[in-house]
């Protein structure tokens, strides 16, 4: 957004709900206040536009969810009793809107100009079309926003490997703080995963000890929130780790000439103790 008015925030959410609630009012409280029938009819437009893009978003996510499932199905189970179906295609899509030029909230804050300068709007009308401080910092243009623990039903795990050790970090949600976490482990990449702690702790490390000339591997981990033997939320997306065996230190040899130097000045170093030592 090339201008960031006071009353919209930083937050998409917010953002179109904003937009609802003022062109909801626009055949009322615009008249009211001298916003002209051609810009309340590009806010009419441009509100179809903004709702058809949410519904479409929603939509499109969801689907993108379902076939992200079928894909970790067929891709990391060990086996299934029949053949997996994939997502069905949608035929829940609303209808195309008209086109609209960018800057989409053009014409909202021109209308919003418009009202916040009649000298008649009254404080009820103003909080009415929510022309007051939205919450919230504006964010730069194509700011992703950051995960949460508290948005999923699961663990975050993440992995560090260092000096021949896995620690893997463990973020847990609000609602589920204190609980113990199982964490469960396949080091053989054929989706048999096997419990490797119940903890309580946010860290959690696993020594890398490969089987003889095995140098290289993938291990996978799980987690799972759990009270007792009851499981609270979902396993957590599959967390692929690579690890290696730590490389034996390499000892120097010395050379046969090297070696036999040093061992003529151990020789001549000693004689004149040994010397001293038949004087006395």
């Amino acid at each position: 957004m090339p201008f960031q008015p006071f009353y919209l925030s930083g937050s998409e959410e917010v953002n179109i709900d904003w937009c609802n609630n003022f062109h909801s009012y626009m055949a009322t409280l615009g008249v009211k206040y001298g916003v002209p029938e051609e810009l309340r009819t590009r806010i009419l437009t441009c509100n179809k536009v903004l709702v058809s893009i949410n519904d479409y978003e929603t939509i499109l996510m969801t689907w993108l969810a379902e076939w992200r499932d079928t894909k970790n199905m067929l891709m990391y189970e060990a086996s299934s009793p029949s053949p997996i179906d994939l997502p069905a295609i949608r035929e829940d899509f609303p209808a195309l809107p008209p086109p609209v030029v960018a800057n989409i909230f053009t014409p909202y804050i021109q209308a919003a100009n418009i009202i916040l300068a009649n000298p008649d709007l009254t404080e009820a009308d103003r909080n009415t079309l929510r022309l007051v401080k939205a919450q919230g910092k504006p964010v730069p243009p194509g700011h992703k926003k950051r995960e949460t623990a508290e948005q999923f039903n699961y663990p975050l795990l993440k992995a560090v490997v260092k000096n021949g050790v896995v620690t893997i970090k463990v973020t847990r949600g609000n609602r589920f703080r204190g609980k113990s976490i199982l964490i469960q482990v396949d080091r053989l990449g054929q989706g048999v995963f096997v419990p490797l702690i119940n903890t309580s702790a946010v860290e959690v490390t696993d020594a890398i000890n490969l089987p003889s000339g095995v140098q290289t591997a993938s291990w996978t981990y799980r987690g799972i929130y759990i009270d007792g033997n009851t499981q609270l939320s979902d396993w957590s997306p599959n967390l692929y780790v690579s690890v290696a065996s730590e490389p034996m230190p390499i000892q120097p040899e010395a050379s046969p000439n090297l070696q036999d130097a040093v061992n003529n000045l151990n020789t001549v170093n000693a004689t004149p103790q040994m010397n001293a030592v038949a004087a006395e």
